[in-house]
């Protein structure tokens, strides 16, 4: 399986748009990788840069949610048996990627919505958010599962609720079903 790096963005603001909200999920993980042979992780780095980084909503990528977002992956990796330790004992290395993208809503035509890159009506606007967690095996420095959630925001939603919602979201599908008859 082709694994693809994607810069997907949480948005960290909202868990919906009223009836137009439609959350997309999904992961893909290395057909070849047991694991069930992971049993501890850590940070990429420990300092707080993986949401700083890049452009976007500083109401989004901040500090603070980044620190929401490592305390939800850390309980999720917990609850699944996985034990945080330093980088250099670790078998998986976490990462993740946040952004937002300005949408455009259109009445009629099924409600579908288009990305726009500037917009001057705001009433016909709205974010999409996305949020992407990566694991590595620390071993081979290889990517070995990637989960991502999308979903439009509302500024006013509390972003603990949004991040764990997320979270949950994402790491339901980790670790991936064995294969049948393996």
């Amino acid at each position: 399986m082709k694994l693809r790096h994607l810069f997907l963005a949480l948005s960290l603001a909202a868990p919906s748009l009223g009836g137009c909200a439609r959350v997309q999920f999904g992961a893909e993980h290395d057909e070849r990788t047991d694991f069930s042979a992971y049993q501890s992780y850590a940070w990429v780095t420990d300092e707080l840069t993986l949401i700083g980084t890049g452009m976007g909503n500083p109401r989004i990528r901040n500090e603070d949610n980044e620190r929401r977002i490592r305390a939800e992956v850390d309980a999720a990796l917990a609850a699944k048996g996985l034990q945080k330790v330093e980088r250099e004992q670790a078998d998986l290395i976490v990462a993740f990627v946040v952004g937002t993208r300005e949408q455009l809503r259109l009445e009629g035509g099924g409600g579908h919505s288009y990305a726009l890159l500037t917009t001057k009506d705001a009433q016909s606007t709205y974010y999409k958010g996305s949020l992407s967690i990566d694991l590595f095996d620390a071993a081979t420095r290889q990517q070995v599962w990637h989960g991502w959630v999308s979903k439009p925001l509302e500024p006013e939603a509390d972003p603990d609720t949004v991040i764990k919602a997320a979270v949950t979201r994402i790491m339901a599908q980790f670790p991936p079903a064995p294969k049948k008859g393996s």
